[in-house]
């Protein structure tokens, strides 16, 4: 019998790979991804409805978009399962519940603000009762806000050197450390998410463009060459395989350990699950 999946190894774990699990006709315009505690799909598309959520064999269970976002950008699930949004020409940040409630918002689309919230904002990620804000495309910073949304400090400025940035493009927190793709830079540049202080940056990339993580272990990261690398926490190589399009943009896991990855060129929502 012929095998309908490409078969692909990270590390020491084999993967079936459906390139277009979701094809652009499902997800016009995707840009990123991010998995419920429910293992529900959902979806960012740059063209309306703007949100679109999946069950976990592909089929749409609601739809919505938010009301004064302009191009969601990223997204992700916090512990509370509230949906956070970044809009990146509105320089604005939502956080909606998975209905499409409006909960927080953050941001003003006509108020870009130089090194400060927001100028095309990449990212946002609630952890450990702070919200992190990656300000990437206009500003070069990362943002940190309390638990009530307050605006507490910023790390980063345009340029090269350690807690400088070029495209911080997306965000992960584990292990007690700030994970950050610095995408034009190719490098992921790690922080002590306590006291900010830089870690150490893991280069063995090229342009980084999204970033998650993996089971509680391991950090992936797909970049432009284009690759999907397999990182401890610590920074060490573990795998290397190909993504079958021009850019993952974005990228998630579910808890069976399937890697959902936003493709573009061509737009499509790949999904890689794990073999015994």
């Amino acid at each position: 019998m012929v095998n309908q999946h490409t078969v692909l190894l990270l590390g020491d774990q084999r993967f079936a790979v459906q390139w277009q699990w979701l094809d652009a006709a499902a997800v016009p315009g995707i840009s990123t991804v991010a998995v419920t505690n429910e293992n529900e799909i959902v979806v960012a598309c740059r063209q309306a409805p703007h949100i679109r959520i999946f069950d976990s064999q592909g089929g749409l269970l609601r739809s919505f978009s938010i009301e004064g976002m302009i191009c969601p950008h990223h997204i992700s699930i916090d512990q509370q399962q509230r949906l956070w949004v970044t809009d990146l020409d509105g320089h604005q940040i939502f956080g909606v519940d998975l209905e499409g409630r409006l909960l927080q918002h953050l941001g003003a689309a006509d108020e870009p603000r130089w090194q400060a919230p927001f100028n095309h904002p990449t990212h946002a990620i609630f952890a450990d009762d702070t919200l992190w804000v990656s300000d990437g495309y206009g500003n070069a910073c990362v943002h940190r806000f309390d638990q009530h949304l307050e605006f507490i400090d910023s790390i980063g400025e345009h340029g090269r050197g350690e807690g400088q940035f070029s495209v911080p493009h997306m965000l992960v927190h584990a292990n007690e450390h700030l994970y950050v793709a610095d995408r034009e830079n190719s490098r992921v540049q790690v922080f002590n998410a306590k006291d900010r202080s830089f870690a150490f940056a893991i280069n063995r990339m090229y342009k980084p463009m999204a970033i998650a993580p993996y089971r509680d272990f391991g950090l992936l990261v797909s970049d432009q060459t284009a690759a999907l690398l397999l990182f401890s926490l610590e920074g060490g190589l573990l795998g290397r395989c190909r993504v079958n399009a021009v850019y993952g943009h974005g990228m998630a896991t579910d808890q069976q350990g399937c890697i959902y990855i936003s493709t573009m060129l061509p737009d499509g929502l790949a999904r890689l699950a794990p073999l015994d």
